[in-house]
């Protein structure tokens, strides 16, 4: 086998598709550095399937595809083609020629082409390794990889040798076989752990198979005796039934004989009933007419004894509302004419409070213009001390200069008395300036304090207008809740007196609940010092009960029987109340006992469109009230409309009641309507808003307490700036006068300034008195002249500064007397604004209690009118019946008795009638008792027929039907023991029931197990017999790989020695294993010793002892397991003129059995091959080749140009060859 061609397309400088041709023997590829010719050899390594970049000289994958250069665009796709002949059947294929392609694509994708289809990288390595070539065979050796073969470690190293030998593959299957080998044992530890899992539930299964067993036989046993216990129980039933129907048939003809009997005495009674009805019709006309006269006299009598009573109350009531009003409309006036007094003093305070604004602004601008006088003052003093200064120190150098052109006698007491004071005076002149500085800082330090103090009093006084105006609004926000809390509690007391008064409670049920002492609420019995007549009394019913908004109308109906009941604690106490009520003929009244009222379970109703709920449901009460309303509204269903209501009807779970107020009982009768005050006077919706308006009115409580906290907040907060203001006031005022006694004590300084300078001038003087004669006349006097000059200026200077103290000193009274003229307006306008608001507030109160009397008389006024005219009716009422009485009297003493014919009759009728009906009673119990045995009989049957239907339920729930399969006993003797049958039937439910729960599909799941188990421990054993089998194989592989080994590493040692003493004409080299009883994977070291030297390291050796070693090796390798061909990039890079020859020598030896492409620059080596390929660099990095077999040549000698083929590297015929490839093609034929 050997490579036939070589087709290359956009594999890095290959853009156009070239193509190599090969032949056996040696093929060079020649040309310049960088023309591309070791890309051919990175071809053939990677069209075998490299992946190392490192090898193809790339960084990236893509960098394998052309890039573009010039004018050339990059490719998108590397495609390089091998094409090998196998006509020897080297490669395991029936294929003459096998074509072996690789493509590369810029998105990163790989194709693997054999013969045009695609095949997977593993499978081709596979095939590659079988003939012992691919890009990991020595037989590819890659430019530099030569002496990379030196440089690879023993183990490394070690790949060669059993490359050589042929025992990759089975290094390969000893691999495989440790995968297989471990999966086989991770298999076996998968399945194991299932076995493991599996034989717990195995024994579950199995016990719980058992029971299941035993439980099929319990449950036959027991289905056998409860078919034997329910034949005989109802073969036993059906005769009870057949002998109870049997004497029932019986007793109907005496009951037939009896009822006859009784018939016709009823006929009897019924005729001496109707004579006996005449009679006592006509008695009892004459007995009602006297009845009836006497009770219409009892009746008006209680009647005007009771509006007597209510004219008096009334009359009485009239009057304390009379004087009450009075009394309010005096309170009123009194308020009036204060809120009165109260807005003239308003309207005075409130003129006094602008006219002490305007003042107060008056004070503030005179307070700016005395500050803005004073400033202006203490400028131009300084301005005139300071051009004081200046003239005193020209002063003092001109006198200096007079001193210096006079010239005299400066002996004698006087003259150093002079000199003396001269002295002291410049002392206290220094001591001036200091004493000055000091006193300069203090009148700083004294305004900075002072302007400090003014924006300290300017700021309190803004944040105390601030707060001021934050109080005012304040207190004009408190008084809207409250006005409503007045307006609320008005509302309260209204509606409570409206209930008290018009609550039309029953006389009775007002006199039970005087007895009970809860008439009043909030008053508990026997508060009152008095032990009540009746205890145990709640209160009204309706006052316990709380009906939401919209209720009322539906509630109110529904109770319209029980509103005015009273609730009591225990049916005796109401016992009681009910005697006392009669014996003292003091009216009627119903009583709701606690514990006597049978319990009754509201309806639980789903919800539906137009139902709105339960009543019972719908209202609030305390819990221990909530039997009482289940029991009045439990049945008593609230709809929406009549529609809804008529179908909640039809459905018979009780009474309904629209939301109008519409009653309809299931009776049929429909109670509806609106009831006038008098008649149902009694408002949940009033009793509701009496008992929301506290809730209400302690909200407000909560806000105005809260407002009213914020306001007391506020005034003190009014206080404590107010105090602020004073304080920064007093500030100011200190820092007013400490900066006038700093500027007072700069001003006494000035003085002593003026009088040390006049007391020098003098000095000077009398020094130059004492002078004498004058040296320099004309200078003296010049200096004198100037010196007068200075001295009138100062004068001057000094007559205005005087001029300016009485204005300085008045300045400070002035300021003082401005900013105590604002103080006194800002303490009198807060006074008045304070005033005013107080006055304010006062109007206010004031003007809600007026509007709080107007409002409590009118309704006084009204009430009164009220009772006016109720008192006028009650005086008609009982002069009418006084009238009416008095005729009924008079009819009275009129009637008389005429009756005693007919009450002689009628004794006579009633005697036979009795005697009648006692006769009628024994043939009556007669019939009864013919009737009551008639009923036993048919209870009798009844329960025999439902004891034969709860045998057939019995049966049915055990899985029994009447009549399959149950035969009664064909005679007494036959009977089963049914109390034994009963204990056994116990027995074996015991028996079941000890079982517990029960897996029916126990058995299948145990077989289940049970099979799965066996099949996983027979999978066990196999794969254990898999593992045997593998660590045979394993240990037949290695000894196969220590005899190829052991004898190709021998061929190899002996044939790198021979090579090595050929190539360097001497020496001696061998290969050594690492660890000789390793043989498996011991390392191989190598030694070579050139001739001439001692045995040394490779690392000693140099570049050409280098590479001559790696050749040796290289063809050691070769000679003893040949491959099919050979790539060398300039592997006799490195090699001088005489190895060359060697080198040239061998390759030719062993070219007999393996085919060699060299990229190579060595002319000797060029000259030993059968064939060359020229590669050069064309325009636009595109590499070009030119062809040349040399075994075509003529003698050897230089080809002409027209016997050269050219192949250029688009693959057009005709196109020349460039020059750098025609020089390289024409060196090498030299």
């Amino acid at each position: 086998m050997y490579v036939k061609r070589l087709t290359v397309q956009g594999f890095k400088s290959f853009a156009q598709e070239t193509t190599f041709e090969f032949g056996s023997g040696v093929t060079a590829i020649i040309g310049p550095n960088g023309s591309g010719k070791s890309n051919v050899a990175d071809a053939v390594r990677w069209v075998l399937g490299e992946q190392g970049l490192r090898l193809l000289r790339a960084r990236k994958q893509e960098d394998v595809i052309f890039s573009g250069a010039g004018d050339r665009p990059p490719l998108g796709m590397a495609e390089v083609t091998l094409t090998l002949d196998n006509s020897d059947g080297w490669l395991p294929l029936d294929y003459s020629e096998i074509q072996i392609g690789r493509r590369a694509y810029r998105d990163g994708d790989t194709e693997y082409l054999l013969n045009g289809s695609r095949i997977r990288l593993r499978d081709l390595n596979d095939l590659l390794q079988k003939a012992n070539v691919g890009q990991n065979s020595y037989a590819i050796m890659g430019q530099g990889m030569v002496d990379e073969v030196l440089s690879l470690s023993p183990q490394e190293r070690r790949s060669l040798i059993d490359e050589a030998a042929d025992v990759k593959p089975f290094r390969t299957k000893i691999a495989d076989a440790h995968n297989r080998l471990e999966s086989t044992r991770e298999n076996m530890a998968k399945v194991q752990i299932v076995i493991d899992e599996l034989e717990p539930r195995l024994r579950l299964l199995r016990r719980q198979a058992n029971r299941a067993s035993e439980h099929r036989d319990l449950s036959a046993r027991l289905a056998t005796l409860l078919r034997r216990l329910y034949s005989a129980r109802w073969s036993e039933t059906r005769t009870a039934i057949a002998r109870a129907q049997a004497e029932l048939d019986q007793r109907g003809a005496e009951d037939e004989n009896a009822e006859s009997r009784v018939t016709t005495i009823e006929e009897q009674l019924q005729a001496l009933g109707e004579e006996i009805g005449r009679r006592r019709e006509a008695v009892a006309r004459r007995d009602g007419a006297r009845d009836d006269l006497e009770g219409r006299v009892r009746s008006l009598e209680h009647a005007l004894i009771l509006d007597r009573e209510r004219h008096s109350m009334t009359t009485t009531r009239h009057g304390e509302i009379r004087t009450e009003v009075e009394a309010l409309e005096g309170e009123k006036a009194t308020l009036a004419a204060a809120d009165l007094e109260s807005g003239r003093r308003g309207m005075e305070l409130t003129d006094e409070i602008e006219a002490l604004r305007a003042t107060l602004e008056r004070a503030r601008e005179a307070l700016t213009v005395a500050q803005r006088e004073d400033s202006a003052l203490h400028r131009r003093a300084e301005e005139l001390r300071g051009q004081l200064s200046a003239l005193e120190e020209r002063i003092r150098e001109q006198g200096a200069a007079a001193e210096r052109a006079v010239r005299g006698p400066t002996e004698g007491p006087e003259a150093e008395g002079l000199n003396e004071r001269r002295r002291q005076l410049l002392l206290d002149f220094v001591a001036y300036r200091r004493q000055r500085a000091q006193l300069s800082e203090r009148a700083a330090a004294a305004e900075s304090s002072l302007q400090e103090a003014r924006e300290a009093a300017a700021g309190a006084r803004d944040r105390l207008a601030r707060v001021q105006h934050e109080l005012r609004e304040l207190e004009e926000a408190g008084k809207g809740p409250l006005r409503q809390l007045d307006h609320l509690q008005g509302r309260l007391e209204v509606l409570k007196r409206v209930q008290a008064e018009s609550e039309g409670i029953a006389t009775g049920t007002r006199n039970a609940l005087i007895m009970g002492q809860v008439l009043i609420e909030n008053v508990k019995p026997g508060s009152l010092g008095e032990a009540p007549e009746v205890t145990g009394v709640v209160g009204l019913f309706s006052r316990h009960l709380r009906v939401p908004a919209g209720l009322e109308a539906a509630i109110n109906a529904a109770l319209e029987n029980h509103l005015h009941a009273i609730i009591v604690e225990h049916e005796a106490e109401a016992l009681q109340a009910i005697e006392l009520l009669r014996e003292g003929a003091r009216g009627r009244a119903q009583f709701l006992p606690l514990d006597g009222l049978r319990k009754v379970y509201p309806l639980n109703l789903q919800k539906e469109r137009g139902v709105v709920g339960v009543a019972s449901r719908l209202v609030r009460c305390e819990a221990r009230f909530r039997d009482l309303v289940d029991t009045l509204l439990g049945r008593i269903i609230v709809v929406e409309d009549m529609r809804v209501a008529r179908r909640m009807l039809t459905r018979g779970l009780g009474a309904v009641v629209t939301l109008d107020g519409v009653f309809l009982d299931p009776s049929g009768v429909i109670t509806g309507g609106l009831a006038s005050d008098s008649e149902s006077p009694f408002s949940f919706t009033r009793q509701r808003e009496i008992d929301e308006l506290p809730g209400q009115i302690a909200d407000l409580e909560e806000v105005v307490k809260a407002n009213r906290d914020q306001v007391e907040s506020a005034r003190e907060t009014v206080d404590r700036l107010s105090r602020l203001v004073g304080e920064s006031d007093q500030a100011h005022e200190e820092s007013r006068t400490a900066l006038d006694d700093a500027l007072r004590a700069r001003e006494r300084e000035r003085d002593r300034l003026h009088r040390i300078r006049r007391e020098m001038t003098h000095v000077i003087a009398r020094r130059r008195e004492l002078a004498g004669s004058f040296v320099d006349e004309q200078a003296a006097q010049e200096a004198r002249a100037l010196l007068a000059q200075l001295t009138a200026r100062r004068e001057e200077l000094d007559a205005e500064l005087e001029s300016l103290a009485p204005d300085l000193e008045a300045a400070p009274a002035r300021a003082e007397e401005a900013v105590e003229e604002v103080s006194g307006a800002s303490a009198r306008l807060a006074s008045a604004e304070g005033e005013a608001k107080a006055h304010a507030l006062t109007r206010e109160q004031q003007k809600r209690a007026i509007e709080r009397l107007s409002s409590q008389i009118a309704q006084r006024i009204l009430r009164a009118q009220n009772l006016e005219l109720e008192a006028g009716n009650f005086a008609e009422a009982i002069e009418r019946q006084t009238e009416e009485l008095e005729q009924l009297r008079l009819e009275q003493e009129n009637s008389t008795d005429d009756s005693a014919p007919d009450r002689d009759e009628l004794l006579r009728l009633e005697t036979h009638e009795r005697s009648v009906q006692a006769e009628y009673g024994e043939a009556q119990t007669a019939l009864l008792e013919s009737r009551r045995r008639h009923l036993d009989l048919e209870a009798a049957l009844d329960r025999a027929r439902e004891r034969l239907e709860t045998l057939r339920t019995e049966m049915s729930r055990e899985g029994l039907t009447p009549g399959g399969g149950l035969d009664a006993p064909a005679s007494a003797d036959d009977a089963p023991d049914l109390d034994a049958t009963e204990r056994e039937i116990e027995e074996v439910r015991a028996a079941i029931r000890k079982l517990g729960p029960i897996n029916q599909e126990a058995p299948d799941d145990f077989r289940e197990s049970e099979e799965r188990h066996a099949f996983l421990t027979e999978q066990v054993q196999d794969l254990t017999d898999a593992e045997a089998q593998l660590q045979s194989a394993i240990v037949e592989l290695n000894g196969e790989i220590r005899t190829r080994f052991r004898s190709t590493f021998a061929e190899v040692d002996s044939a790198f020695g021979n090579y090595f003493t050929a190539f360097f004409g001497g020496g001696a080299a061998r290969l050594k294993l690492l660890d000789p009883d390793d043989i498996i994977d011991s390392g191989i070291e190598i030694e070579a010793q050139p001739p001439g030297k001692r045995l040394s390291t490779l690392s000693l050796l140099s570049g050409g002892e280098r590479s001559l070693t790696a050749v040796a090796l290289l063809f050691s390798l070769l000679s003893v397991n040949p491959a099919p061909f050979c790539v060398l990039d300039e592997v006799d890079a490195a090699l001088d003129e005489a190895n060359v020859g060697r080198f040239v020598a061998e390759l030719a030896r062993l070219a007999d059995r393996t085919q060699f492409l060299i990229v190579t620059h060595n002319r000797r080596t060029i000259e030993s091959t059968d064939a060359i390929y020229g590669v050069s660099m064309g325009p636009g990095g595109v590499s070009s080749t030119l062809s040349l077999r040399l075994s075509d040549l003529p003698g050897g000698a230089p080809p002409p140009d027209e016997t050269q083929e050219e192949e250029a590297s688009d693959g057009e015929a005709g196109e020349a060859a460039p020059p750098e490839s025609r020089a390289a093609v024409e060196a090498g034929s030299r």
